[in-house]
């Protein structure tokens, strides 16, 4: 499958140095280089085997040697138990599932780190129960990832830390369902929903907030069309004592009804500060409230929303208003941006109750 080797600097923010293949070093740099379709995902002209190991995989001991699994076609739902497992270069096509889960489960009380690199996740066969990844001490950078419920369900039920790293990443596409096993109104497509504990960077990703139905192609019916919920969406149904402190930031974003929403919980939250740094709108068509105009156009739109218990970079924005961002959030300069918004800076909305 190639010789593989390390080059220091790859991931020049934080992380450890990727694995990648020889002669394959593009110069990509988490949060300046702007994830696409060409960059992420597995290597087109690398070769793939098909994966015919264990659907329930226990990993290394050792974190600096973790079970590396390259270069395969993974036509199956794994659940990594234990240990440290390192994904590099593969295509999973698995599902539909039977319970909510991910292409891959990491959500066992065993698991130590897993990391995917250059991974694509595409189901087969989708499904209403399917996200591409779920669970703790998960490192995700460089894959792409299209036609599953969500990208990312982060949270950890066995301690309070859940340390999951979304760097660099390209979400294509959700897949829609008016009703499912849970849900009267739908599924609740959502880019990265974090649900609890210590330790969430979410860092250099293009999040294309956009859904279909299972063909990919025919736009659902409801009052927002293509548009899911939130891009990044951090909460606390789990860990409630814990305090998130997530980091997001360097990220592309388009479509949405919420881009961005950081929460804790009605009752038993724990306040915390998020980090939200220079990401970068290329639309403005999320959702609206009020009537005052903005740029001369109606409404102020939900870019970036907090509740009352949260500080966004250390600041307490007036409750029940939106406040221009002083810390690099703003659109984009591109035609699909209003002309009078357009490197402007985007708002942030404090509501006045939590949860």
């Amino acid at each position: 499958m190639g010789t593989r080797h390390l080059r220091d600097g790859l991931w020049k923010r934080k992380g450890r140095p990727a694995v990648i293949p020889e002669n394959f070093d593009d110069g990509f740099v988490i949060g300046t280089t702007m994830p696409t379709t060409a960059n992420t995902g597995v290597y087109a002209s690398l070769p793939r085997l098909t994966y015919d190991g264990p659907a329930l995989i226990d990993g290394s001991t050792d974190p600096l040697a973790p079970l590396v699994i390259d270069s395969r076609n993974v036509d199956r739902l794994l659940t990594v138990r234990s240990g440290y497992v390192r994904f590099v270069n593969c295509l999973f096509t698995g599902g539909p599932g039977t319970f909510d889960t991910g292409q891959v489960d990491c959500r066992a009380a065993g698991v130590g780190r897993v990391w995917f690199e250059r991974c694509t996740f595409t189901p087969a066969q989708r499904s209403f129960y399917l996200n591409a990844l779920i669970g703790h001490h998960m490192t995700v950078r460089r894959c792409y990832a299209a036609g599953v419920v969500d990208f990312v369900g982060s949270y950890n039920t066995h301690a309070p830390a859940t340390d999951n790293v979304i760097e660099g990443n390209y979400l294509s596409w959700l897949v829609r369902y008016e009703t499912d096993h849970v849900h009267t109104d739908g599924t609740h497509n959502d880019g990265i929903q974090h649900q609890g504990g210590s330790g969430l960077v979410v860092r250099g990703n293009f999040l294309w907030g956009r859904m279909f139905y299972e063909d990919g192609a025919t736009v659902p019916t409801g009052d927002y069309g293509t548009r899911p919920a939130q891009g990044v969406l951090v909460q606390q149904n789990v860990q409630t004592g814990t305090a998130c402190n997530p980091v997001i930031e360097n990220n592309w974003v388009r479509g949405w009804q919420h881009p961005i929403v950081v929460k804790t919980r009605s009752s038993g939250g724990t306040a915390y500060n998020a980090t939200i740094t220079n990401n970068v709108w290329l639309d403005d068509d999320q959702r609206y409230y009020g009537t005052t105009e903005e740029y001369g156009l109606p409404g102020r739109p939900y870019n970036i929303r907090c509740d009352a218990a949260v500080t966004v970079n250390g600041i307490s924005y007036p409750l029940g208003s939106a406040t221009q961002d002083t810390n690099g959030n703003a659109y984009a300069v591109v035609p699909e941006v209003h002309a009078n918004r357009r490197g402007q800076p985007v708002y942030v909305r404090r509501d006045t109750f939590t949860g």
